[in-house]
């Protein structure tokens, strides 16, 4: 997984795009702090070339 250059991210959200999606490629980032939690949307690209848009909590857990 590439990391977008513009927005640093956690340790905790590398490891959960890593894990689940070890092929994709990082598009865009989107940081938000919304009552003291911090969320990212991230849009990943597979080997496939198909876009995938991921929400994770700073600690790597995936929001539905």
């Amino acid at each position: 997984v590439q990391k977008d250059g513009e927005i640093e991210l956690p340790a905790a959200v590398k490891d959960a795009i890593n894990k689940n999606y070890p092929e994709a490629t990082i598009k865009e980032v989107n940081k938000e702090e919304k009552e003291g939690i911090t969320t990212f949307e991230i849009k990943l690209e597979n080997k496939d070339n198909s876009l995938v848009t991921v929400k994770l909590t700073d600690k790597g857990e995936v929001i539905k």
